[in-house]
């Protein structure tokens, strides 16, 4: 007997289909139970002839879900397999559903399994009894295969039926901060640029405090943060001459201060400085780092620092 074919299924050994009332009326569920499988229609997949294949015939057909590797991937698709699955009064001939989650390679990630509908099941009555089940996808499925599975105890023809085999994907809502299936979630905020505290942690203090007469005036600037200060350093002095006393500023520096490090600077003093350094033997100097940290706050350091003539007494 040769086998009639099914649109979509490839079919395995003698599995066929059956119409709806075929005789002999014990063995095949009426014409007029058709709407309660969910089809109301006149057709239903049988087992068949089974001999060749010891008993054993199938129908398989394969969904491709690659579209929805994104959701399946992140654990956001949930399969669900149902089918109506029965047979003919006491007779064990029984057929049952199977959905396999296969990788893009063919192998098998997991299964959803049906059936098989029991003799004990029906009430030894010929009829067909719903059955569904639904599991995550697995990560890494592109595709899923649905196969109907008749036995056949007596090896011959089989008495097994199936109907409104139905295999759906549902893709949920992704949990709350977490991107929709597809999108490339957005990159975190950046941290919060460092700041000064209560102290700038910055220190102005001189090298020596006696320099000879053609020295420059050497100070260290140490920043105790863990994070790079931009500064501009200054000084000015006061020059006294002929009973007044007059600014004299020094040249300004612009510096970078690297983390918890330190940095020598050398001011080179102007004539008028030198001259009064050497005629009064000291000269007084008012050091100003201005300061900005990473958030842009601007603080301001500042020493008062007495340098001395080396030689005087």
């Amino acid at each position: 007997m040769r086998p009639i074919g099914i649109t979509g299924w490839e079919l395995g050994g003698g599995a066929t289909w059956l119409r709806y009332g075929a005789p002999s009326h014990s063995f095949t569920p009426s014409a007029l139970a058709s709407p309660r499988f969910a089809t109301g229609g006149t057709r239903m997949l049988s087992g068949g002839f089974s001999t060749p294949t010891d008993g054993v015939t199938t129908a398989t057909q394969t969904a491709d879900v690659s579209s929805s590797a994104t959701a399946i991937d992140h654990g956001w698709a949930v399969a669900a397999l149902s089918a109506y699955l029965g047979g003919n009064l006491a007779y064990t001939d029984a057929m049952s559903a199977r959905a396999d989650f296969l990788d893009a390679g063919g192998a098998v990630l997991g299964q959803i399994v049906l059936g098989p509908v029991t003799p004990a099941d029906r009430h030894n009555v010929t009829t067909l009894l719903r059955r569904q089940g639904s599991d995550t996808v697995p990560a890494g499925t592109r595709g899923i295969r649905v196969t109907l599975t008749s036995i056949d105890a007596d090896k011959t023809c089989s008495g097994a039926v199936a109907d409104s085999v139905k295999l759906t994907l549902r893709v949920t809502p992704p949990p709350t901060g977490e991107p929709d299936p597809g999108t490339t979630p957005p990159p975190p905020p950046p941290p919060p640029a460092k700041a000064f505290g209560a102290r700038t942690r910055v220190t102005v203090a001189p090298l020596r405090t006696r320099i000879g007469a053609r020295d420059a005036v050497r100070v260290r600037i140490r920043n105790g943060n863990d994070f790079v200060v931009r500064a501009r350093l200054r000084a000015t002095g006061t020059v006294r001459a002929g009973g007044r006393v007059e600014p004299a500023p020094l040249r300004s520096r612009r510096l970078r201060l690297l983390p918890l490090a330190r940095r020598d600077v050398a001011l080179v003093l102007p004539a008028a400085l030198r001259a009064d350094l050497r005629r009064r033997h000291r000269v007084r100097l008012v050091v100003a780092a201005d300061l900005r940290d990473p958030a842009a706050n601007s603080r301001r350091v500042t020493k008062h620092i007495t340098v001395r003539l080396e030689d005087s007494r």
